[in-house]
């Protein structure tokens, strides 16, 4: 797959990721998940041991979901009325 110019990892788990980031974050979140691995990519090309491509990508696309899904949940619950209980 090429994106921006960039040839990329295309596997299942790859665009399981992709699929992933895009439906669980909000825009601009998986822009920058998708600029992060296209950034990744680029830099591994000149590395002396370049890292798993499938790797490389399924970590950099998810590597803020899990920031992104705490933020919703902690939001949701501080909307929430306050219970009697401590």
């Amino acid at each position: 797959m090429v994106l921006a110019g960039i040839k990329v990892s295309d596997t299942a788990l790859v665009r399981d990721a992709i699929d992933l980031s895009r439906s669980a974050s909000e825009p601009f979140l998986f822009n920058h998940a998708m600029r992060s691995w296209l950034l990744g990519v680029l830099l591994s090309e000149s590395a002396e041991r370049a890292p798993n491509p499938e790797l490389l990508a399924v970590a950099t696309i998810l590597h803020d979901l899990g920031f992104y899904l705490i933020e919703m949940v902690r939001s949701k619950l501080s909307a929430q009325p306050k219970s009697n209980f401590a």
